[in-house]
């Protein structure tokens, strides 16, 4: 039904905006990459339910763009491209604010901040130095390429560890908690690093030395994302609609106001914190309500069009093998060094063995913060030497992808069960004694040892 919908939507845009909406008009390019990543997320969870596979649909819509701009020379323009790319971005940093739940990064503490920074720390630092040994960066590019490699992909976590915790596998230890609370957390690290990273690699001016860019990226941050909050305080609505409106313009106006002056960072940091910020002053459950509607817009809209914008970004034709296998090599050797990371954070945590190997299981899928920013680069680059720094980042960034999102999905639905222990389900027993046929309800763990005829004799 949605393709009839989908096909009389493009008939109304040629008749509305005529050629530009026809086929070869940059709309209608638009239209194909956004169609095309509908129906690659489709045919994968199709799949899924055939085969009982758990693969994450976003790898069927970055392979329909990747076909897209391969085989049927499908291009996006490249402002245009690098707009709808932003705008994603901007929406997945809502969504990452939003589902901050700071009770419980209160609550966990220095767990879910040793778990979102050490591994990103750690692999960001990894990517960096093969970065420089196989593609021979300069410094900045590689810690750009590094923080892109490095998030972690709440869009593959966070519903597989729902998954789990909804059939009571690590709830007694709080794993699905920790790990939900702690991969958002990873994203800013990532986005943060990101930002400022790439503030450097494309800073070709002397307007700011180079030791002022990092910080004054933080205070423009952290005060156009305070103070769009506040005047988002002062215009508060009871009504979700309205405020889920306010949260997107305002993030927008954000996002695209500070890039437009050069800085990026800057620009992720002040969405971010309005988002927190605005779901602290709107409580759990009102932010939670925005929080939907920024999730429908992400899985009906946001979603296919940044993977599959992705997938057309990727021209075959210019990349070499030897790249590809490198770039293989980085993501390999970067992801066994966040395997053991993962491991040491949280091992004051979890003691046991299989807890810990789980979790670092857990914290491999990339997917999201490379398909916002994977093609970033790209997009800003002017010069020849840039653009071909920007392709390998844009390689490695779809190779972590393909590679990572759907083993890790498969690991998480497959180790779970195996590795954490399940919380087992309430026991009800008739109660002979009432007419009512009431039920008694005990929880198998939480039955107490019988006392010994010793104890027994000592009471009496």
């Amino acid at each position: 039904m949605w393709w009839v919908v989908a096909l009389l939507g493009c008939v109304v845009a040629y008749l509305a905006i005529g050629s530009a909406a026809a086929p070869g008009g940059p709309v209608f390019a638009v239209e194909c990459v956004i169609l095309a990543g509908i129906a690659g997320g489709q045919i994968v969870d199709w799949v899924n339910r055939k085969s009982g596979a758990r693969l994450p649909p976003l790898l069927g819509m970055l392979i329909a763009g990747c076909c897209l701009r391969n085989a049927a020379g499908v291009r996006v323009d490249k402002r245009t491209s690098s707009s709808l790319r932003t705008a994603a971005l901007s929406l997945i940093l809502c969504r990452a604010g939003l589902g901050l739940d700071t009770e419980a990064l209160r609550r966990l503490r220095w767990a879910a901040f040793r778990l979102a920074a050490l591994p990103c720390l750690v692999e960001a630092t990894v990517a960096a130095i093969l970065g420089f040994l196989l593609f021979s960066l300069p410094a900045p590019w590689c810690a750009t390429l590094g923080f892109v490699v490095a998030a972690v992909s709440p869009a593959v976590v966070v519903p597989s560890l729902v998954d789990l915790d909804r059939q009571g596998y690590g709830t007694k230890t709080g794993i699905p908690t920790l790990v939900v609370a702690a991969a958002a957390l990873d994203d800013v690290f990532s986005l943060a690093g990101f930002g400022v990273s790439l503030g450097f690699a494309l800073d070709t001016s002397d307007r700011l030395p180079a030791w002022s860019r990092a910080p004054l990226e933080l205070f423009l941050g952290a005060t156009v994302g305070s103070g769009a909050a506040l005047a988002l305080r002062y215009a508060s609505t009871e009504d979700i609609q309205k405020r889920a409106a306010a949260l997107g313009v305002a993030a927008l106006a954000a996002t695209f106001g500070l890039k437009h002056l050069g800085f990026s960072g800057a620009s992720a940091l002040a969405t971010l914190a309005l988002a927190t910020i605005a779901a602290r002053d709107w409580g759990r459950q009102s932010s939670d309500l925005v929080g939907a509607r920024f999730s429908r817009a992400w899985t009906l809209v946001a979603q296919p069009a940044l993977f599959s914008l992705l997938g057309v970004a990727v021209d075959l034709g210019d990349l070499p093998p030897r790249t590809a296998a490198l770039a293989v090599l980085l993501v390999v050797v970067g992801a066994a060094f966040r395997l053991g990371a993962t491991a040491a954070a949280v091992a004051p945590s979890l003691p046991r063995t299989a807890d810990r190997l789980f979790v670092a299981l857990a914290w491999l899928p990339k997917a999201t913060v490379q398909a916002a920013v994977g093609a970033v680069p790209l997009d800003a680059a002017t010069t020849d030497t840039q653009e071909n720094r920007a392709r390998i980042i844009l390689a490695v960034s779809v190779i972590a992808i393909i590679l990572t999102a759907p083993l890790g999905a498969v690991a998480i639905s497959v180790s779970g069960p195996k590795l954490l222990q399940k919380e087992e389900p309430a026991v009800v027993l008739p109660n002979d004694d009432d007419d009512d046929n009431n039920v008694l309800t005990l929880r198998l763990e939480e039955q107490q040892p019988q006392k010994s005829p010793q104890n027994d004799n000592e009471t009496r």
